[in-house]
């Protein structure tokens, strides 16, 4: 026994055997780490890609998704440029003149949040609804009280055939989808700037968005109110208080007259434009001289 460690411990202090074994195990360590490092950069990694073209400013669904291997090695020359979860796409948009062709891998400029496309409120808007945007200022906003996700109601005041001040609640109920300065900014964007509204953005029927549009031709005032306001608030200073129908009626009546003097107008001016042309026709008319 001793013997034997006496010939392993000559065997270790010879300089040549240590500096054999050093280099030995310094190539294992070396050829083990490189087979490794071969390994990880070849090692396929399943990435996103779009299986159909996907215009600017659309949803992207899992449907549009499909998915392709690549190599490690690969995906890290192409940066971090490129969207390698399926979390970071479901639900989210393309962005604004940005088209993903098909077979193109998703790239992060070209995807954003819905919060971040310009006018993403209209991504709100229902099926069979139409958006429309009512003016307003810092008084009628009620200081900044309407505010996008809140919801308010439509009255209309004018005065009757008689001179009576006259109000009522036209829509209600109606949520708030943005408000808007006049260059088209949004009010409550994070911002150090005081922004002034200028028009308050909601989704309405197509009918009542027709009864808005010929309220607006006709002259007839039609306001926002948040709901929490009470309505004796607005009735106050009113001699009537109209319903929701009887607004219509008026409205209705009101287009069918206007409608009427444009056609009258019109007929009047070609009558004048006949007279005028059997004048200038007629051989007799004029000064002769003499």
């Amino acid at each position: 026994m001793n013997s034997t460690s006496i010939k392993v411990k000559k065997f270790l202090s010879n300089r040549n055997t240590v500096t054999i074994i050093c280099a030995i195990i310094g190539i294992i360590v070396l050829y083990v780490g490189y087979t490794m490092r071969i390994q990880s950069a070849v090692e396929p990694v399943s990435i996103p890609y779009a299986k159909v073209t996907i215009q600017p400013r659309m949803k992207i669904t899992e449907e549009m998704i499909g998915y392709m291997n690549v190599a490690t090695a690969a995906l890290e020359e192409m940066g971090d440029n490129i969207i390698t979860k399926k979390s970071d796409l479901i639900d989210y948009y393309t962005n604004i003149n940005t088209m993903i062709p098909e077979g193109s891998l998703f790239y992060k400029k070209a995807v954003v949040k819905k919060s971040d496309l310009p006018d993403s409120a209209v991504y709100d808007v229902k099926d069979g609804e139409v958006l429309h945007y009512l003016t307003v200022n810092m008084s009628t906003s009620y200081v900044n009280a309407i505010v996008p996700g809140g919801y308010i109601d439509l009255y209309v005041k004018d005065t009757d055939q008689y001179g009576k001040a006259r109000v009522g609640k036209f829509i209600k109920n109606i949520k708030v989808l943005a408000v808007k300065t006049s260059d088209g900014l949004n009010v409550f964007e994070n911002s150090d700037e005081m922004r002034v509204p200028a028009y308050v953005m909601f989704a309405v029927t197509e009918e009542q968005h027709s009864y808005l549009v010929s309220a607006a031709q006709l002259g007839i005032n039609v306001f926002p109110v948040p709901t929490s306001v009470s309505e004796k608030t607005i009735e106050e200073g009113a001699e009537k208080v109209i319903t929701s129908a009887e607004i219509t009626d008026y409205i209705d009546s009101e287009s069918i007259r206007f409608e009427q003097i444009l056609e009258s107008n019109g007929n009047n001016n070609n009558e004048s434009d006949e007279e005028n042309n059997n004048t200038n026709e007629d051989p007799n008319n004029g000064t002769n001289g003499g």
